[in-house]
């Protein structure tokens, strides 16, 4: 089923979005940069130890997983564009929260995870996509090429077709490899950080 039903959220997340959407295109960093979605329920956790993996349960497009292989694993963590990643971390709000919290991103540069963790595309994403603006969802042949040949297809694919991958661990991803973001000067500070842009980080207080 194709889950596009939008979330309600107060106008502070959509201005952010907003924001965030903005700066990505200002500095042409659409592919070097994935987002995690949230909510404030689990930030303390990941303030203190990370971002916890998961079960990965079907996301592969690979059939058969061979998990004594390093690059094959049960866990990790998903990411995507700036509209997956926010779609999902509404519907935490919404669906898994009650509306008792607020929707938050975590952030990392892909190609930084790329490097340390194996990245795959989302297979669920293909299945059902929450951006109805995403290439797969506007062609359908490349839907079915996608059905065909995904496990053949890379994360950087996946990430601009599908809108979102995983990255395969065990261990928590530490916050040397993840921003918070609550506002966009803790996404602008990310960025610096991460050398993804030259601006100099804003200093607050």
């Amino acid at each position: 089923m194709t889950q596009t039903q939008s979330k309600p959220v107060n106008a502070e997340w959509r201005t952010l979005l907003d924001a965030i959407k903005e700066m990505i295109e200002e500095h042409g960093i659409e592919k070097s940069v994935v987002f995690h979605g949230t909510s404030t329920k689990w930030l303390k956790n990941i303030q203190e130890d990370g971002l916890c993996p998961t079960e990965l349960g079907d996301a592969y497009f690979k059939k058969r997983i061979d998990y004594d292989d390093p690059d094959f694993g049960p866990e990790g963590s998903f990411w995507g564009q700036l509209s997956t990643a926010a779609w999902y971390a509404e519907d935490t709000v919404a669906e898994r929260d009650n509306g008792e919290t607020q929707p938050i991103l975590i952030v990392a540069d892909a190609f930084e995870l790329s490097l340390e963790y194996p990245l795959y595309p989302d297979r669920a994403s293909l299945e059902g996509p929450v951006d109805q603006s995403l290439p797969v969802s506007t062609d359908e042949k490349l839907a079915d090429t996608w059905w065909k040949r995904g496990a053949r297809f890379n994360w950087e694919r996946g990430l601009e077709e599908l809108g979102a991958i995983f990255a395969v661990h065990t261990d928590y991803l530490d916050n040397d490899k993840i921003g918070i973001v609550q506002d966009i000067e803790d996404f602008r500070n990310f960025l610096v950080a991460k050398n993804l842009i030259s601006e100099p980080a804003m200093v607050l207080g």
